[in-house]
């Protein structure tokens, strides 16, 4: 075979392996750090914690209707118009299913207790479940065992689920709350939910 073809693919070879090497080099996997409100209060930003790159994105925001007035808070920085929730960094989802789907993203909780006490003080806790992806809201799968942390001073209450209305003036679905089975023992919440939404602490009447 001619050696200068073999010195040539020799050197082809070379500058691909550089090229691929290149790229590899510059592939960068960002690392969001918390995700902080705004002063808009409809967005929320984060910065890289490898590079520094900042990111912006549009709050995603669930909502409930207290004592005629409807107050929204922000799944990934908590937001909302009474303060912000916190992240509950223990919390955790398990899926039920033997074989459950793959879940991309990350699995959030942001909470806080007595959280809409001007607008209606039987709310004792409130937080909100959801996954997220580069900042915004991924595709919550699985039907999960959640458990979470809130203390141990809570008293009786009722756990809710609240699903918001959705649709136009035609095809409206109003807001709906619904109680939901739970164990609370040592502190820790547990209960199944496939629904990532506001979940709300009520006091027993």
């Amino acid at each position: 075979m001619d050696r200068k073809f073999l010195k040539g693919c020799a050197a082809l070879g070379m500058m691909l392996a550089m090229a691929v090497g290149t790229a590899a080099a510059e592939e960068h996997i960002h690392t969001w750090s918390a995700w902080k409100t705004t002063e808009s209060g409809s967005q929320h930003t984060a910065t890289c914690t490898e590079c520094g790159e900042e990111k912006t994105a549009k709050c995603t925001t669930y909502t409930a209707t207290l004592d005629q007035e409807k107050i929204s808070v922000c799944a990934y920085c908590g937001a909302n118009k009474y303060g912000e929730f916190e992240r509950i960094e223990e919390a955790t989802a398990t899926p039920i299913a033997d074989n459950p789907s793959a879940q991309k993203g990350e699995f959030i909780v942001m909470g806080k207790a007595e959280p809409f006490a001007e607008a209606d003080d039987s709310v004792i806790y409130a937080f909100t479940i959801g996954y997220a992806r580069d900042g915004e809201a991924a595709t919550f799968k699985n039907k999960s065992v959640v458990r979470l942390p809130i203390g141990e001073e809570i008293g009786a209450f009722k756990l809710i689920r609240v699903t918001p209305s959705s649709g136009d003036d035609s095809t409206q679905t109003a807001e709906k709350w619904t109680e939901i089975e739970y164990t609370y023992e040592n502190g820790v919440l547990s209960f199944e939910t496939k629904n990532p939404a506001l979940h709300m602490l009520v006091k027993a009447e």
